[in-house]
């Protein structure tokens, strides 16, 4: 995959929910965007998280662990009337998290405009998926960075009942490189008549559809595929003890991007985005970082 070089600008700016994982056992930091952003940074990049939380002590709390965590926090915005966010999480089928999304939450009010103003200029990067659409003041706020951005990378991360197809397919429309579930693939062909089940076909249909520069399709313990302007590229998985797959595609995402804006082939930065999500997995929860190091270690032992 070739990246042009005025894609490959840093700081990247992830855009969405930061919020509070919460599962039978404890709570954990949460939310794609803050997931993504963390794994970003712990392996290198410069990142910016806009996001909004409570004037609580939850959101007081969440701000000081990303702070800690080498998030640039200056973009966390505050709400003095709704709650920081929170998702219940079951995870009782490690394959098969579910989730339950408290609405309304602070980052349902991401405001474009504050965020521009502290700022001083548009993001060159927006990472984003579409849980953060699902409000009007939100949604019109990545819409409006989506606008100017040069490179649009959105993680569909379909989560009920916020996954509806005019969204979904408005936030396709404005994407460059897009990362799916293999069951998020299905949904979504099923929607423009693409009945192909071979995973390669049905995604070369797609980026064909909506005009994307890339597409990444995750398969579970079975690797992933990219399919972009030189063909079709796959990677399998990595055998790893798996705890839970929370944060998984999160972590898949951030070292996918890490590899691909600093140069990497197509073939070597999908290699290192299967070993990041396959080292999450062998943790609980979404929150623990990534680094280099483990990659390399991963992909060196399974060679």
């Amino acid at each position: 995959m070739i990246v042009p070089q005025a894609h490959a600008r840093e700081p990247l700016l992830t855009f969405g929910e930061a919020l509070w994982d919460i599962t039978a056992e404890d709570r954990k930091p949460g939310g794609a965007p803050a997931n993504v952003a963390l794994h970003l940074a712990a392996l290198g990049v410069e990142v910016r998280l806009l996001t909004r939380v409570g004037d609580d002590p939850p959101g007081r709390e969440l701000t000081a662990w990303l702070a800690g965590n080498r998030i640039d926090v200056n973009y966390i915005q505050l709400d003095r009337e709704l709650p920081t966010g929170r998702v219940h999480v079951d995870a009782s089928d490690p394959l098969n998290v579910n989730y339950e999304i408290a609405a309304p939450a602070a980052w349902d009010r991401i405001d474009a405009a504050a965020f521009l103003g502290t700022a001083g200029k548009p993001p060159g990067t927006v990472v984003f998926g579409s849980l953060a659409a699902r409000q009007q003041a939100s949604r019109a706020s990545l819409l409006t960075l989506l606008e100017s951005a040069e490179l649009r990378v959105f993680d569909a991360n379909l989560r009920p009942p916020f996954d509806g197809r005019d969204i979904i397919e408005r936030l396709l429309g404005h994407s460059d490189w897009v990362k799916l579930n293999e069951q998020e693939l299905g949904r979504i062909c099923g929607w423009v008549g693409i009945a192909e089940d071979e995973p390669a076909t049905a995604g070369a249909r797609l980026r064909a559809h909506y005009g994307l520069e890339a597409l990444c399709i995750t398969l579970g313990a079975r690797g992933a595929l990219l399919i972009d302007a030189d063909g079709l590229h796959r990677q399998p998985g990595f055998e790893v003890p798996v705890i839970d797959t929370i944060g998984c595609g999160d972590a898949f995402l951030a070292a996918w991007l890490a590899a691909a804006l600093r140069g990497a082939g197509a073939r070597d930065a999908l290699q290192n985005a299967c070993a990041a999500g396959a080292l999450v997995a062998t943790q609980a929860g979404a929150s623990g970082a990534v680094s280099p190091e483990a990659i390399e270690a991963l992909i060196s032992n399974a060679g």
